[in-house]
């Protein structure tokens, strides 16, 4: 018994990446990591049952996603009878929220959405005003009526656009991009969400969490089949600014992955920030674009070409085992570092976890458990594995540039310094007509850490409830983390229209 499971496991990472033709779609906006159908997507991924499934970062194109979608609802049929009835309700919601989704030619209207919703926030005791550091963040304090709304178009295959404004009380923000491409390759222009590795959304070693970038990308939006696997790039120029950034700071960022075979992908990430009045306070000089070159392109070491700037990088890997049959597993992991020499062994971040995107039991349903570490594990710098060497301390994400962007980290949802272990889950009932999220999760947040003074031993939760009725959707949501001498929470309601 175990030599044949022995070979079916050398088999399935020996098997040839394309077996079959690779979907073809044009370009499109992308949706956030968090989106319930990047999810559902990301689940029928890993019970095998979608074909090059391969965004270049975990912001995913729309048609990419109904690709996937398509496909799954269809292969489940046969292949997963236990999730046929879950992944057809994905499609069928899908459909509903973008309903020109499957039409093609010129001037189309892809769909959209209205909304209006309430959120609660509180944090105690309340912030210190002004923070104690630059980068300083701290849980969300303001509650808000919320009014949003969001629409795409497809004017051909070739060019796409999507505009998602959202007003508070006090500010209106918006979402979208304007996306151009030709074959597999893509150039767009806008404010979008970006999240690299493989983790939970939220999570990602260099980026994740809910913020957004205004930004000009390159992109291979749609796998290329190299002939020894299939290849993805995203390449994106971002510019951040007051509050937490001097002006015209930069953000250079890109993510290439590569699969292999189908349950194989590896990737590598970098982001380097760098420019503006912080380049100037540091250098004494402007910032020119042989300076840009020389940081995108990693030239020469020591203050002026690299301690000017702020550089961060991760290598990240996913293995779908071949247990289908059982039960879907995916592992994933990635590990990054800074800059700073020696940093990625004596300071890293790391990201582990296991995903079963369907239970034997309850095919609707999906759980993950991931652990996270930031930093170093010693009380004293000896210098060493997971340890500093002495008078080289070494902080994620609370640099000169800050990592962060507005009230929300640029990079993983913890902020930095510290450990957290999370379990998430969700259950899509109902023919996914109501969808359940869930996380639970402990954490231990370092001193040098994004929201220090808030920092320490906490636990909590974030739950989400969201019930399709006729045209739209209604929603709730709950959310606490409790720490020694510190509570934070929210909670929110919406209901939504679609068109």
């Amino acid at each position: 018994m175990k030599v044949a499971w022995l070979l079916s496991l050398l088999l399935s990472v020996a098997t040839p990446a394309m077996a079959v033709e690779l979907p073809r779609y044009g370009v499109s906006p992308l949706l956030p990591p968090g989106h319930w159908a990047v999810r559902a997507a990301t689940r029928l991924d890993g019970a095998g049952l979608v074909t090059g499934w391969l965004p270049a970062n975990q912001a995913a194109p729309m048609y990419m996603v109904w690709a996937a979608l398509d496909e799954g609802a269809r292969r489940a049929e046969t292949e997963r009878p236990g999730m046929a009835a879950v992944a057809k309700g994905w499609k069928e919601k899908f459909q509903q929220e973008w309903r020109g989704i499957d039409e093609k030619g010129l001037l189309r209207f892809v769909g959209g959405q209205a909304s209006i919703g309430y959120r609660y926030d509180g944090v105690t005791p309340e912030p210190a005003s002004p923070p104690p550091q630059a980068w300083s963040l701290a849980p969300p304090g303001e509650s808000t009526p919320v009014l949003a709304a969001e629409a795409a178009a497809a004017l051909s295959d070739y060019l796409a656009l999507r505009v998602a404004p959202v007003g508070t009380a006090w500010q209106v923000r918006w979402a979208g991009e304007l996306v151009a491409g030709i074959g597999p390759v893509s150039l767009s222009a806008g404010r979008a969400p970006v999240q690299t590795g493989f983790g939970a959304p939220g999570g990602g070693v260099l980026f994740g969490g809910e913020a957004l970038h205004d930004r000009v990308e390159f992109q291979i939006y749609r796998p290329v089949d190299i002939y020894i696997g299939l290849l993805t790039l995203d390449v994106s120029l971002a510019r951040l600014g007051e509050p937490t950034h001097g002006a015209n700071t930069l953000l250079w960022e890109w993510s290439l992955q590569y699969q292999p075979v189908p349950r194989l992908t590896f990737g590598i990430q970098s982001g380097i920030m760098m420019g503006g009045s912080t380049w100037e306070d540091l250098t004494g000089e402007p910032f020119t674009f042989d300076d840009f070159w020389r940081a995108i392109t990693y030239q020469g070491a020591g203050y002026q070409n690299n301690g000017s700037s702020n550089n961060v990088f991760s290598v990240s890997g996913r293995w779908r085992l071949p247990t289908e049959s059982w039960v879907p597993v995916t592992l994933y992991g990635e590990w990054g570092g800074d800059d700073n020499g020696g940093a990625w062994l004596q300071a890293p971040g790391i990201d582990a976890g296991v995903f079963l995107p369907s239970l034997p039991f309850a095919p609707e349903v999906s759980v993950g458990l991931e652990a996270s570490f930031f930093g170093e594990v010693c009380k004293e710098q000896t210098g060493g594995t997971f340890c500093r060497s002495p008078g080289y301390s070494l902080n994620w994400y609370t640099h000169t540039y800050s990592w962060t962007t507005g009230d929300l980290p640029l990079g993983h949802r913890m902020g930095g310094n510290g450990r957290e272990l999370l379990l998430y889950a969700s259950a899509d009932l109902l023919d996914a007509r109501l969808l359940l999220r869930g996380d639970a999760f402990l954490r231990d947040r370092f001193s040098g850490n994004l929201y220090a003074p808030y920092a320490g031993r906490s636990g909590g939760f974030d739950l989400q409830a969201t019930w399709r009725v006729g045209i739209g959707e209604v929603g709730v949501s709950a959310n606490l983390e409790a720490g020694s001498g510190w509570t934070a929470g929210g909670a929110g309601a919406r209901a939504a229209v679609f068109f």
